[in-house]
C-alpha cells in the first residue's frame, strides 16, 4: 500500500538552512536577488492563491527602504533557465504587514505553483535606499532585512 503525499503548512524565512542571502544590492532599477531558496531533495513546495508574504527591507543607508522599492518573487527550474513570476512586481509598502490578516499581502495566482526538489524560489528587489547610496542590504547596521512566506510543503511519508 502506497502512502499518500502529505501537504502541511510551511513558513519559509531567511533562517531556513536551504536559503542563501545576497548582501548590499546596488541602487538600481534592475532586479537583484536578495534571497534564494534551493528546494531540498525529498521536499516540494506549493504556493496557493491566498498564501501570504511579508517582509522588512533595510537599506545600505542603515534605514528602512523607501515604500516605492519594487519586489518580485520568482520560481525557477533546477537549471535556472525557466523563470515564472509568482508575486509582483509590487511596491514594498504593500508587503510590510506581518500580523493583520486583512492587510497582509497574498499571492494572487490563477493556479497553484509547484516548486519541486532542486528547484528555486528567489526574492528580488529593485530600487535605491533613501540616501541613494545603495539598495537593499541583507545585514548590517541596526537592523536586518527579513521575510516570511506562509505556504505549503509536500513530502512523501514513510
Amino acid at each position: 500500500m502506497k502512502a499518500e503525499v502529505k501537504q502541511e503548512p510551511f513558513s519559509l524565512t531567511k533562517g531556513d538552512s536551504n536559503l542563501t542571502s545576497q548582501d548590499g544590492l546596488n541602487a538600481s532599477t534592475e532586479y537583484g536577488t536578495i534571497w534564494e531558496f534551493h528546494c531540498p531533495v525529498g521536499i516540494g513546495l506549493i504556493i496557493l492563491a491566498g498564501h501570504t508574504f511579508a517582509c522588512y527591507l533595510h537599506g545600505d543607508d542603515n534605514a528602512q527602504m523607501p515604500d516605492t522599492t519594487l519586489l518580485k518573487i520568482v520560481a525557477l527550474d533546477a537549471s535556472k533557465q525557466d523563470e515564472k513570476t509568482i508575486l509582483g512586481p509590487v511596491m514594498y509598502k504593500t508587503l510590510k504587514e506581518f500580523v493583520d490578516r486583512d492587510k497582509i499581502a497574498r499571492f494572487n495566482i490563477p493556479e497553484p505553483v509547484k516548486v519541486y526538489e532542486n528547484q528555486y524560489i528567489q526574492v528580488k528587489t529593485a530600487g535605491a535606499d533613501a540616501a541613494g547610496t545603495g539598495g537593499v542590504d541583507q545585514t548590517g547596521g541596526t537592523s536586518d532585512s527579513y521575510f516570511e512566506m506562509a505556504i505549503s510543503r509536500v513530502r512523501q511519508p514513510l
